[in-house]
């Protein structure tokens, strides 16, 4: 079963640009681990940046992140007024195509 990661972000909207490239940013990094799947990052209006995250599994998600930050090592400052995540347990993965 897969799991999913969301993450809700409101900033102000000077920073929105530095968190949707810190995002992607992350994104690269993510690629590497295992257990990765799929991460997008969706910039809904001008306060709001809205990231998915698809795992293999609940445990592939933390070890995943973990292991990205250890190669990160030192983050920058947070930049985030507000986040909210949310995660769940999925039956399947839907595949995108890009069509």
């Amino acid at each position: 079963m897969a799991y999913q990661v969301v993450a809700i972000s409101k900033l102000d909207p000077a920073n929105v640009a530095e968190e949707v490239r810190r995002a992607e940013s992350t994104a690269a990094a993510l690629r590497e681990q295992s257990g990765f799947i799929s991460f997008d990052v969706m910039k809904p209006d001008e306060e709001t940046v809205v990231v998915t995250q698809h795992w293999t599994s609940q445990h592939a998600f933390l070890d995943g992140m973990n292991g990205m930050r250890e190669a990160a090592g030192q983050l920058p400052p947070p930049i985030v007024n507000t986040r909210l995540e949310f995660a769940q347990v999925t039956t399947g993965v839907r595949a995108w195509s890009g069509v």
